[in-house]
């Protein structure tokens, strides 16, 4: 995904990173809902991500067509290989094999009406807002027509239900009362889940004005997964993985207030606030390594957190 995010330039070349990014969303994809019951629930991020980078596209002035067609080419793959053990095989049945066609449809519309509003010039807040509201209607309207996917949401509530209830230490939330609320998440990923929530909810915000596609692929999935995670410990480790991004951005960020590093800050400034700083630092030159002191004591802070995290 995040090969694909940025994939606006010259967008009718094929590139390797092009390639192996539409080859992983293909064979990821249909592997995620193949490979388990609820494995659906791993690509909802995605369904979440195609709005949000539609609405990030009009208001950076992006063409939504021209910036997403790499991965709608992932999703369209995704769709016929997740579609074909169900095929040949009746493998995992009907629901979980349609998930990543439902997705195609669902972000190629979402596309396409980016399109024509970038054409009307319409309000990307409007668009959205529009998207939003007509994912819910047609997602009550597949509720009421499809009784397989009805049958399926439903008893996957009632899964979930059944297994709170239960002392299954995966069923558990993220933030579980009965081993402590601030303790759980510590225990399971670390003290680095502190620095990764900082580093996330920090991040968010600065996404607001950077319009950076691929660091909005990874806010999407943490989020999602976060929440995934409050409601059932088992998606702490999926979390983990995007929240160790999240972590070390948070650790540059808080060395640079001791003057260890430059931070991060600049990377998330407005496209015309980056491309001036890009022209300055051209000229300039600006790369260069600390030196030996500051290393050390970067590298010393490195280790302590890491003794922290691993000292469960």
């Amino acid at each position: 995904m995040v090969l694909l995010a940025d994939s606006e330039r010259e967008w009718q070349t094929i590139t390797t990173h092009r390639i192996v990014g539409v080859t992983a969303v293909a064979i990821g994809i249909a592997g995620q809902v193949h490979a388990w019951k609820a494995g659906a629930l791993l690509v909802t991020p995605l369904a979440v991500y195609v709005p949000f980078r539609v609405f990030s596209d009009l208001r950076a002035q992006r063409s939504p067509a021209t910036a997403n067609v790499w991965l709608l080419t992932g999703l369209g793959l995704a769709s016929f290989s997740a579609a074909f053990p169900y095929v040949l095989f009746g493998w995992s049945g009907s629901v979980r094999s349609i998930t990543p066609l439902l997705l195609f449809i669902g972000s190629l519309t979402l596309v396409g009406l980016g399109v024509v509003a970038k054409r009307r010039e319409i309000d990307a807040t409007t668009v959205f807002v529009g998207e939003i509201l007509g994912g819910i209607i047609l997602g009550a309207l597949l509720w009421i027509a499809s009784p397989d996917v009805r049958s399926a949401v439903t008893g996957g509530v009632s899964q979930i239900v059944r297994l709170s209830d239960s002392n299954i230490v995966e069923s558990m939330s993220l933030f579980s009362l009965e081993s402590g609320f601030i303790i759980t998440p510590i225990y399971y990923l670390g003290f680095s889940f502190l620095f990764a929530l900082v580093g996330l909810f920090w991040v968010t915000y600065r996404q607001r004005y950077a319009q950076t596609p691929a660091i909005l692929v990874l806010i999407i999935y943490a989020w999602v997964l976060f929440v995934y995670g409050i409601v059932q410990l088992r998606f702490a480790a999926q979390f983990g993985i995007v929240a160790a991004v999240f972590a070390s951005v948070a650790f540059v960020q808080a060395l640079s207030y001791v003057d260890l590093t430059t931070g991060v800050r600049k990377y998330m400034e407005p496209i015309s606030a980056a491309h001036t700083r890009s022209k300055v630092n051209a000229s300039s030159g600006s790369f260069r390594l600390p030196d030996i002191q500051v290393l050390a004591i970067i590298l010393a802070l490195f280790v302590l957190v890491g003794v922290l995290v691993y000292s469960k």
